[in-house]
């Protein structure tokens, strides 16, 4: 696969920990900053989000960038995307970066970050042919998942949005529904 995104330069990471050696204090500061934007890749044609290219957070001063790929490699970058060249990927559609396109963005947006996590998933495999009762040749490992950036609103204690599946969640404050 090829693309061309002006300035982007992607650094996978494929475990947790070497992402977090790279990036934790970054990542930290983050802490108390607002989300002002967010970008993605929109295909034209279909009208919906291009997820193999990177997503974009506009935080103050900083430009935060993630991509993931594969199961478990993820790349963060800073401020090296410019949103305003057109971006080219190894598909044939017409592809263009879109603010605050997806509603799980858009909802972020102006949203004070509280922390930051890096999320991982149990990836399991088992022999299936032949059979294998006593589960001898199961085996098991922690796979990079996500980065979840955890916000305040006026109706959440918690909001929580995942880059990778780009959907958010409300924990709302006590006496309130989650809408």
């Amino acid at each position: 696969m090829t693309w061309e995104i002006s300035g982007w330069r992607p650094d996978w990471q494929p475990s947790t920990a070497a992402l977090l050696a790279q990036h934790r204090e970054r990542l930290r500061s983050l802490r108390g900053h607002r989300i002002d934007a967010t970008w993605l890749v929109w295909i034209n044609d279909l009208d919906e989000w291009f997820a193999d290219l990177p997503v974009v957070f506009q935080i103050g001063e900083e430009q935060l960038e993630i991509c993931n790929q594969k199961f478990d490699d993820m790349s963060i970058t800073w401020n090296t995307i410019d949103v305003d060249v057109t971006p080219i990927a190894w598909v044939d559609w017409s592809l263009t970066w879109r603010r605050d396109a997806h509603p799980a963005l858009s909802g972020a947006v102006g949203q004070t970050i509280r922390d930051v996590h890096v999320s991982e998933h149990l990836f399991t495999t088992s022999r299936v042919h032949p059979p294998d009762p006593l589960q001898q040749h199961d085996t098991a490992a922690w796979l990079l998942g996500g980065l979840v950036l955890d916000s305040t609103t006026d109706t959440c204690t918690s909001s929580t949005l995942s880059t990778r599946t780009a959907y958010p969640t409300c924990h709302p404050s006590p006496g309130q529904a989650t809408r």
